[in-house]
């Protein structure tokens, strides 16, 4: 099947057209002017397009598109997306029902899972990439492209820069070129003794199901991994890791569940807690992203391309000196990576979020990111700035203020909302999965960590609520069974509801209606990573019995109670529950003054349980209370008390 005509010119328009033909691989993340997008036009009608697709390897791809369903006489472009970041010519299918249209207000159609398909001309300088010159590359082949990654990132990021840091425990230690015949742990300690500072590569993968752990290192064989680690016990991941960091002539690997004890609570929690550190630390973070297991490994050959199309070109004058070019399909899309089971663990988000580079490996190609922005293998997706990635709505937060905890207090609830979202094996690792974040935070906003929130906003951050994501089951128990109190977001269940804050671009907008008295948490050892012994919490705050009984739950959202209420006139109330509530609890709920704006009061719903001479109130949800410009608010009538909250 060869390539006809039309998508040779197609081809060709697309070689000469980009300026990614004349770039280096210094041009990577640097932010450019997006341009006017380019079409091309292509068939004069769907018909005809279905037609060639019997003979033109580019038109089958193009006649896939799920877009053909309009009517079969409209007209088929080309348009250039991405146009002005991506290293190379994208083009995807567009729809026209007036081919000569000539209203600059007028939309095409084209839909958004529809193909797009690369083009990279002889010149480019990615032409010489294997991802655009060989269907099936060898790893050997593609390494290359992290060297000059990494070489790249280390000469023009400062940002990017390796932080000071905690070593771990132990590295993995895979010897020296030339004698790589034996893989053992090894000290850090002893390892900095001799070089500083320790040159490693940290990996982030999915363990798997608990019927196939990966390799752990425990007391019984802590002393036999000191001497050597058999490789035939390691799986894919770790031992495509360990090629790719001699690759790289790295010569220390770190791999959780190999150098922490993980039968030793002692040395695991002194561990967990360096999560920041460690991934903060490394040379850059090795993520086996489409791997939901250690039998995955990283795709380090990768995965033939569904078409990978070689066009010569005729000598015409036009050619401006492109003798061929390569069509790629499909190419880079960030939701390899947004979409991928890596994604879905919640112990990962520190691990992305805290390493300053990242190389992703996805079943078709490579992906590298660092605080300055990401591109593919490919150079089809090159974003100049991580933080508006879906996936990381924290990556880039070096780039924001967070001088003081009011300033960084919505980088914080993003990485909240982000980690509730995603999956925990075991529910017991609720707090320590968050414990590199934590630790990030408070040195970064110099904020003093309460369960999940911090003391300096604690007004802000107990406005907490809850969103069903889909996945909810038990609307009844949504709040985990332990003693974590229910005035932290982390006594919700994991994996069942995703957890948000009111959103706020600026703390100053908004009046604190409530303080703190006192506090205290004890913790069996070292915070986050050990057992919760007790908490308390007290605060000062304005506290008013509802008035009436909660509403029964009606609509597609059974946790969201929207109603009016007349106090000295109507009110409209939102309240937003934690979980389905009891009748009596529905019928003795009270409203707890967080704070407050120009139109809105935002609450705790609490319930009271103790005695009245010790009374002690359990969180049911948030509220709202929407009051008009100049009212005198719900709480004009309530007194200052000292309430405790458990």
């Amino acid at each position: 099947m060869s390539v006809c005509d039309l998508c040779q010119s197609a081809a060709l328009w697309g070689s000469i057209s980009h300026e990614g033909r004349a770039s280096s691989a210094s041009t990577f993340c640097r932010p450019s002017r997006l341009g006017k997008t380019q079409t091309v036009n292509h068939h004069s009608n769907i018909t005809a397009l279905i037609a060639s697709s019997n003979a033109c390897r580019v038109c089958k791809i193009l006649s896939s598109a799920k877009a053909l369903q309009n009517d079969q006489q409209w007209a088929v472009k080309l348009v250039e997306t991405r146009a002005a970041r991506s290293l190379v010519t994208v083009l995807e299918l567009e729809l026209w029902e007036n081919a000569e249209v000539e209203d600059p207000g007028y939309s095409p159609f084209h839909g958004d899972d529809d193909p797009r398909i690369g083009i990279c001309g002889s010149t480019n300088i990615l032409a010489t990439r294997a991802v655009w010159s060989k269907t099936s590359p060898v790893f050997a082949e593609r390494v290359q492209v992290i060297n000059d990654w990494l070489e790249h990132c280390f000469r023009e990021h400062p940002t990017c820069g390796t932080a000071q840091t905690t070593y771990p425990a132990r590295f993995l230690d895979l010897g020296t070129h030339g004698d790589e015949s034996t893989i053992s742990l090894a000290c850090s300690a002893k390892i900095g003794a001799l070089i500083s500072p320790i040159r490693y590569v940290a990996l982030s993968h999915c363990w798997g199901s608990s019927a196939r752990p990966p390799l752990k290192t425990t007391k019984a064989n802590l002393a036999s991994h000191m001497q050597v680690i058999p490789t035939t016990a390691l799986s894919r991941t770790f031992t495509d890791a360990i090629q790719v960091t001699r690759a790289l002539g790295i010569r220390y690997l770190w791999i959780d569940s190999l150098c922490i004890i993980q039968d030793d609570d002692a040395d695991w929690a002194a561990e967990a807690v360096k999560m920041a550190s460690v991934y903060q630390g490394s040379y850059f973070t090795i993520a086996a992203t489409s791997s939901s297991s250690g039998d995955g490994g990283l795709s380090l050959d990768g995965s033939d391309p569904d078409a990978l199309i070689h066009v010569k070109f005729d000598g015409s004058p036009q050619q401006e000196g492109v003798e061929a070019c390569s069509i790629r399909y499909p190419v880079a899309s960030p939701r390899a990576i947004w979409d991928a089971p890596l994604s879905e663990r919640a112990w990962v988000l520190q691990e992305q979020v805290l390493s300053a580079r990242l190389v992703h490996f996805t079943e078709h190609q490579m992906y590298y990111q660092c605080r300055v922005g990401m591109e593919s293998e490919d150079g089809t997706v090159r974003y100049p700035d991580s933080s508006s990635l879906r996936a990381h709505p924290s990556r880039g937060s070096e780039t924001r203020d967070m001088s003081t905890p009011a300033r960084a207090v919505g980088t914080w609830w993003s990485w909240v909302t982000e980690y509730s979202s995603r999956l925990l094996t075991f529910p017991s690792d609720r707090m320590a999965a968050i414990a590199g974040l934590v630790k990030y935070y408070q040195d970064a906003a110099g904020g003093t960590p309460v369960l999940g929130c911090w003391e300096e906003t604690l007004w802000y951050d107990l406005g907490w609520n809850v969103e069903l994501d889909g996945r909810s089951q038990n609307l009844a128990g949504c709040r985990a069974p332990t003693n974590i109190p229910t005035w932290s977001w982390l006594s919700i269940r994991p994996s069942t509801c995703v957890v948000s804050a009111t959103n706020v671009s600026n703390l100053e907008d908004y009046h604190q209606k409530l303080s703190l008295a006192s506090w205290h948490v004890e913790w069996e050892g070292v915070p986050f990573t050990s057992k919760l012994v007790s908490s308390q919490l007290v605060v000062l705050g304005l506290l008013k019995p509802l008035g009436m009984p909660l509403p029964p739950p009606r609509g597609k959202n059974p946790l969201r109670l929207d109603f009016e209420c007349r106090w000295d006139e109507f009110l409209s109330v939102t309240i937003l529950l934690d979980q389905l509530v009891d009748e009596r609890e529905r019928e003795s709920s009270f409203l707890l003054h967080l704070f407050s704006n120009t139109s809105c009061h935002f609450c705790m719903v609490v319930t009271k349980e103790g005695t009245d001479m010790d009374p002690r109130y359990r969180r049911l949800g948030s509220g709202t209370i929407y009051h008009p410009k100049g009212h005198v608010g719900f709480f004009y009538d309530a007194i200052c008390e000292r309430v405790t909250l458990i």
